[in-house]
C-alpha cells in the first residue's frame, strides 16, 4: 500500500462494499402479479425463533402453492387441498412489511394476514413472514 492514503483505502473499501450490496440485492427481479399466478412447489423454509430449516423431506409431505388470477390461491399437501383463499398483490404491506412488496390474502395463511414476495433471479418465488422469528418460504415453478 506504498503510496496509498488513508482516503484511497477507505475510497476502495467503500466501493467494494457497494459492489457488494449491489450484486445481493441483483438476484431480485421487480414482481408482477402475472409472475405469481402458476402452480409453485415448496422447496423449503427457513427461520422460525430457532432458526431451524424444514423441507418436505423433514415435515413428510409435499407442498405446493397454487395462485390464480382470479385472485385465488390455494395450499396443497401431497396433492390434498388444505385451503383456499383470496389474494391480491400490494406494493406496500403494513407493519414490519410496510417497505416491501406483499401478497394480502383474504383469510390468514399459515397464520399471516400477508407475507413479503420476491421473485429471485433464478426464478424461485420467495415468501417472508411479517415477523423478526417468521419464516422465509421458498418454492420451485412446478407448472402454469
Amino acid at each position: 500500500m506504498r503510496g496509498s492514503s488513508l482516503g484511497d483505502v477507505l475510497s476502495g473499501v467503500l466501493a467494494a462494499t457497494l459492489v457488494a450490496v449491489s450484486c445481493s440485492s441483483s438476484d431480485l427481479l421487480f414482481v408482477e402479479s402475472g409472475d405469481i399466478v402458476g402452480r409453485w412447489e415448496w422447496v423449503r423454509s427457513t427461520g422460525g425463533i430457532a432458526g431451524t430449516t424444514r423441507t418436505p423431506a423433514t415435515e413428510g409431505y409435499e407442498g405446493s402453492l397454487r395462485f390464480e388470477a382470479d385472485g385465488t390461491v390455494e395450499w396443497r399437501e401431497d396433492g390434498e387441498l388444505q385451503w383456499s383463499t383470496t389474494w391480491d398483490l400490494l406494493n406496500v404491506g403494513s407493519g414490519p412489511l410496510a417497505d416491501r412488496k406483499v401478497i394480502a390474502y383474504g383469510d390468514p395463511v399459515f397464520g399471516w394476514d400477508e407475507q413479503a414476495v420476491e421473485i429471485r433471479r433464478d426464478g424461485h418465488l420467495i415468501l417472508t413472514d411479517p415477523c423478526c422469528d417468521g419464516f422465509e418460504h421458498e418454492y420451485v415453478r412446478d407448472g402454469p
